[in-house]
């Protein structure tokens, strides 16, 4: 059973949630930084890309690239989807983790935002410790 004291801190409880979404993303993202600074370069054929470069939406902000009889799905950028003009693209490939990154990627505003959700998620922490 459930003690009455659980339902007093309901800010307390759900701030570790947070915690636990910004530090697991935090930690995914320094696992993506570690293999993109360990990949090499490699060309990847082009399958599909978006009709329009000047105009992308978040739907078809996507392009399928083929590396080694693999099908990769790559989230695209503006400067990205000029380079997806040719029927190759350069592209980083990490053998560990089979994972391809454009050359130009950048992972500081991820790294940022789930140390930020981390942050807020101590916030609410210690506001709700308080209030108990």
């Amino acid at each position: 059973m459930i003690s009455k004291a659980f339902y007093r801190r309901p800010l307390f409880y759900a701030s570790f949630i947070v915690i636990a979404i910004g530090v697991s993303g935090l930690y995914s993202n320094l696992q993506q930084k570690a293999a993109y600074a360990r990949s090499t370069i490699v060309y990847a054929g082009v399958l599909e890309r978006p009709n329009d470069c000047e105009n992308l939406t978040k739907w078809d902000s996507y392009a399928k690239v083929r590396y080694q009889e693999k099908v990769y799905v790559m989230k695209i950028t503006r400067s990205n989807c000029e380079s997806l003009i040719q029927d190759k693209v350069v592209v980083r490939f990490d053998h560990e983790s089979n994972s391809l990154f454009f050359p130009d990627e950048k992972f500081v505003g991820q790294i940022a935002s789930s140390a930020a959700i981390a942050l807020i998620g101590l916030i609410i922490a210690f506001i709700g410790w308080k209030r108990m």
